[in-house]
């Protein structure tokens, strides 16, 4: 697998290894715990120079400088015999004498050296010698054996990954992303040590890896908690019962914290009694926490911080103690921790104790159960995940703790709904829309069995806006029709909401402009009106009237549609602007801002980076709406095509959409357009032909069948949409709530050429309104001639035979022989060479 996460230390290699190759020495040291990848690391410098390796072994009979016998050998240099200094000197003689180009000498698991092999690495180190010699060593541990100095020596201490380095490590080593909790989880748990994470995942099951569920199921490799176990066993009882309870609090803890944890979680002679054991047993010796302390450092389980405060050495150290007490014992000692945070904080003035941290206490002593315990831990779940700082899926956790808490309390109906509700708005501001909205439907039936309209009504709202509109809509959600009509009919305070958001999802229809007139004047409605009856005024004033960056994010986008397709393009590229500058944390809030991100770089000409932002914007969009995000993806990526003049390209993109029907027109008339570029005219004209009695068909559908008609030479279809069109020459061509953009409509009547006597008049509009974007304007073409065989007179006339024009406008030589003559016809020429003549200068 390709190693993660280590580009800043592998660059620095590099530098290192050049500087060797170019005739210079260099010692390098590398250390770090065991499996956090020092031999990954130094195996990827083997490359292009050579390389020998040699490995310390920990046996006690192993002769002094081991290692660099073996590497002596490798080179087929001699071993020196002798011993003290000048047996170190022969052997740095002989190193340096193998140098005679570029070598690289890696001695692993320097922690086993013999102090001869050490003090070789530090010789060399201070000779600095004017050769091309690396010498390199990787330990285990905190402090290096090796005490070399100077200018040559660098070292690098190797840690754990971070959250983006275990995410890509685990997404390879799964072939599948993961959920971020998962992710964190993990990382804390194993300190991002590569090794332990290999070893760790294969265990966990598909339902541990959702991000969904509890702690995960551990399983540690038997030589790691072997270790751990060997350590803590060599402890004192009351040494490894304090150090138990430390691990409840967490990695690291404040002495005064442990102090009264440690009271309250250990049993009184009388309880211990009472449950039939002997009043002072072995684990309760009455140990004190700072000699159990003392204890762990001295046996290096333990660093000692600054302000009384301690942490476990390894996070597996930690693991290990956790898991050593029982369940029952667990549970009191994260009630007697959540009691000890509160107080604490109270007594001495400290920072208090966030909600997650008293949720994470208080969610597992529930396991002990009683309805205060019950409640209390609820409470503290719904406050950690309301916090404004929470993450969507901390917040998710949280709600689904709460949930189930509340299930084992039996909540009743209506307040459990509540929750449930929480819970599914956490799932989809994760992306998890199936789950998010099966939550969603879990507390519709709660709402139903409460008899709560109200609760219903939070229901179907939290479903949030709809995902697209015009040409990128996805299809109407029938489920949520049904839940936002069976909230109206219900006896609700404000039905205004419901009114909006149902007119939206069901524009086009005769229902939609009545509900959108009777749901009030607040930005919803007037965001509802604006999708029924694309009016400014509807708009700007929703713009005016936004409260939060998703509502404002909607009324930019509807701004931006309307100075778009008044031609105003550079007003509309600075809302689009001000769109992705927005604080936006919702999936559909990030989709609509990446697709905004990308809209720009399109309307600027920059088609280079707008090709990684499109891509960008459909992966973020698979969150928010898969459907709407692949519409979205395509009317994005047929404009970039049409731009690149690579229409043909797009054909497989068109394949591979999944979309449930009713497909909207404009996805044949693309088709029937990248047909008729691959030169498939017999398919293109059938689409053609089945798209024009489709009457759904927008603007931008009839652009894209005008520009099929003039391709494949279609006369009557061609007449009929410039007729269509022609009313509409000043506007701008607008895919979608400004999701992507075709340029002027007059650009497209006067490529087309069905009415000559007004293609300069269309030229000269279309010239007004492209400035500053990718769009050209020609000069005025031939007149009488279709746009195929104006392209193929181009070509003509720039030299091409029949055939080199047949391959660059995929279409056949045959075809290219009959557009000729065509051409020769209208323009009263007989052979190519009276046409070159023609347009000679």
């Amino acid at each position: 697998m390709d190693l993660v996460g280590r580009e800043r230390e592998l660059t620095l290699l590099r530098t290192q290894v050049q500087a060797i190759k170019d005739g210079q020495f260099r010692c390098v040291l590398v250390g770090g715990d065991p499996g956090v990848g020092k031999s990954r690391l130094l195996a990827e410098l083997d490359d292009g120079i050579r390389y020998v390796r040699g490995v310390c072994v920990p046996s006690p009979d192993a002769p002094p400088l081991w290692p660099w016998r073996y590497v002596l050998s490798a080179l087929g240099r001699p071993v020196p015999e002798g011993s003290g200094f000048d047996l170190l000197v022969r052997y740095a003689d002989e190193l340096l004498a193998a140098a005679d180009e570029p070598l690289l000498v890696v001695v692993d698991d320097l922690q086993h050296a013999d102090p001869a092999t050490a003090s070789l690495f530090a010789h060399l180190a201070a000779l600095s010698p004017a050769r091309p010699l690396g010498v390199l060593g990787a330990y285990r541990g905190e402090s290096s054996p090796v005490q070399a100095t100077g200018p040559a020596v660098a070292r690098i201490r190797l840690r754990g990954l971070d959250a983006a380095g275990v995410g890509s490590y685990l997404e390879k080593l799964l072939h599948r992303p993961v959920p971020a909790p998962v992710v964190a989880e993990l990382r804390r748990r194993t300190e991002g040590n590569p090794h332990l994470l290999a070893e760790i995942v294969p265990h966990l099951t598909p339902a541990d890896l959702d991000g969904r569920g509890d702690r995960l199921p551990i399983r540690w490799p038997a030589e790691a908690r072997a270790e751990a176990v060997a350590r803590i066993d060599a402890l004192a009882p009351g040494t490894r019962r304090m150090l138990a309870t430390a691990s409840v609090i967490g990695r690291e803890f404040d002495l005064a914290i442990l102090e009264k944890v440690g009271a309250a979680a250990t049993p009184s002679a009388a309880e211990l009694l009472a449950a039939g054991g002997p009043a002072t047993p072995e684990a309760h010796d009455g140990i004190d926490p700072l000699t159990a302390l003392d204890e762990g450092v001295s046996a290096g389980l333990l660093t000692a911080l600054p302000g009384q405060v301690y942490a476990f050495d390894r996070a597996v150290t930690r693991e290990v103690l956790y898991e050593s007490l029982p369940a029952r014992d667990r549970a009191l000692v994260h009630e007697a921790t959540a009691d000890a945070l509160t107080a604490f904080s109270a007594d001495v003035g400290e920072r208090g104790p966030t909600a997650a941290e008293l949720a994470h206490h208080l969610v597992a002593a529930a396991v002990l159960g009683g309805d205060d315990r019950l409640d209390r831990a609820i409470s503290y779940s719904v406050a950690a995940g309301t916090t404004e700082d929470v993450g969507p899926h901390e917040a998710a956790g949280h709600f689904a703790a709460a949930v189930r808490l509340a299930v084992r309390a039996d909540w009743p109906p209506a307040a459990l709904g509540r929750l449930v509700v929480a819970l599914g708005r956490a799932r989809l501001a994760v992306g998890d829309l199936a789950d998010g909205r099966g939550v969603l439907a879990a507390a519709a039936r709660h709402a139903r069995r409460a008899g709560d309209a109200e609760l219903l009504t939070q229901i179907a709202l939290s479903h949030g806006p709809r995902a697209g509109l015009g040409d990128t809509a996805p299809p109407p959600d029938q489920a949520l029709v049904a839940l936002l009509r069976e909230a109206l009919a219900g006896e609700v305070a404000d039905p205004a909401p419901l009114r909006a958001r149902l007119a939206v999802e069901l524009v086009g229809t005769p229902e939609a402009a009545p509900l959108a007139e009777t749901a009030g004047d607040g930005p919803e409605a007037l965001l509802a009106l604006y999708a029924v009856d694309p009016r400014p005024g509807y708009a700007a004033a929703a713009l005016r009237a936004a409260t939060d960056p998703l509502t404002e994010c909607r009324a930019r986008l509807a701004v931006a549609h309307h100075q778009l397709e008044l031609g105003a393009v550079a007003p509309a590229r600075r809302e689009l602007d001000e769109v992705t500058r927005l604080r936006l944390k919702t999936p559909l809030g990030r989709w609509w801002s990446a697709q905004a991100e990308a809209h720009v770089a399109i309307l600027s000409g920059d088609l280079e980076r707008a090709e990684p932002l499109v891509d960008a914007a459909r992966e973020i969009g698979r969150g928010a709406d898969a459907h709407a995000a692949a519409l979205g993806h395509l009317a994005q990526l047929t404009t970039l095509r049409a731009l690149q003049g690579r229409l043909p390209d797009l054909a497989p993109a068109l394949a591979d959409l999944d979309h449930p029907a009713p497909r909207p027109p404009w996805l044949a008339a693309a088709a029937a357009l990248v047909a008729a570029h691959r030169g498939e005219s017999a398919i293109a004209e059938a689409l053609l032909e089945a798209a024009l009695g489709d009457e759904r068909g927008s603007l931008w559908t009839s652009v894209l069948l005008l520009e099929v008609a003039a391709l494949v030479g279609h006369a009557a279809a061609a007449e009929r949409l410039t007729s269509a069109l022609s009313p509409h020459a000043h506007r701008w061509i607008v895919i979608g709530p400004a999701v992507s953009s075709a340029g002027p409509v007059a650009l497209v009547l006067a490529r087309a050429g069905v009415d000559p006597r007004r293609t300069a008049g269309w030229l000269e509009l279309a010239g007004t309104m492209v400035a500053g974007t990718p769009w050209e304007v020609p000069e005025a073409r031939t007149p009488g001639l279709t746009r195929r065989e104006q392209e193929v007179m181009e070509l003509a006339v720039g030299g091409a035979s029949a055939k080199d024009i047949a391959e660059r406008l995929f279409i056949g030589e045959r075809t290219v022989e009959t557009h000729l003559a065509n051409i020769y016809r209208k323009l009263g020429v007989r052979s190519r060479i009276e046409l070159l003549a023609l347009h000679r200068p």
